[in-house]
């Protein structure tokens, strides 16, 4: 008789398992927050923003005297007269290939600063996000909280969505209090 009653409960045991997710999590609370979008709200989002914005003219207007350069000597190259020997127009083309290279090299280099101080400049905010989502996670009794990205979760209903109570809070803890509140 035990011997039957351990088949027994090792085969509810099997079935049990063999519930789909939603069954077995049914007391799980699940939320959700779209961090991209928290980023472009929040106040020190936006100065990062425009910290950025600056940062990116300031490279753009390098990148554009450098492009400048390069078209003013391929205009150059493209307008010596036929009777130029070979050996300068080979010379003056061999030139024109290493100001093009210098120029992508500088668009390579532009491009990781600017994504290197992009993630120097926002890792804090990430940082203090994530302080907040715990808080938020622990107060409330959520399971899970995940981020919303355009591959990742592609739909949730609006309730699970934890992006504005994560943005009011962080710009609540940027505002001054205010004295005699």
């Amino acid at each position: 008789m035990r011997k039957l009653a351990i088949v027994f409960g090792a085969a509810l045991l099997l079935v049990g398992g063999a519930l789909p997710f939603p069954a077995a999590a049914a007391g799980e609370k699940i939320g959700y927050v779209d961090l991209t979008r928290a980023l472009n709200e929040i106040d020190e989002g936006k100065q990062v923003k425009k910290k950025l914005k600056r940062e990116f003219d300031k490279k753009q207007k390098e990148l554009d005297g450098k492009q400048n350069e390069v078209k003013a000597a391929k205009e150059e190259f493209d307008n010596l007269p036929p009777m130029v020997s070979e050996d300068v127009r080979r010379q003056k083309a061999q030139e024109l290939q290493r100001q093009l290279y210098d120029l992508q090299i500088l668009y390579a280099n532009l491009q990781t600063k600017l994504t290197e101080k992009e993630a120097e400049l926002t890792k804090p905010i990430f940082e203090k996000m994530e302080l907040i989502l715990n808080k938020i996670g622990k107060e409330q009794g959520y399971t899970l909280i995940l981020e919303k990205s355009k591959s990742s979760i592609l739909y949730a209903p609006p309730h699970m969505d934890l992006t504005n109570e994560m943005i009011r809070r962080f710009n609540k803890l940027r505002t001054p209090k205010k004295k005699g509140k």
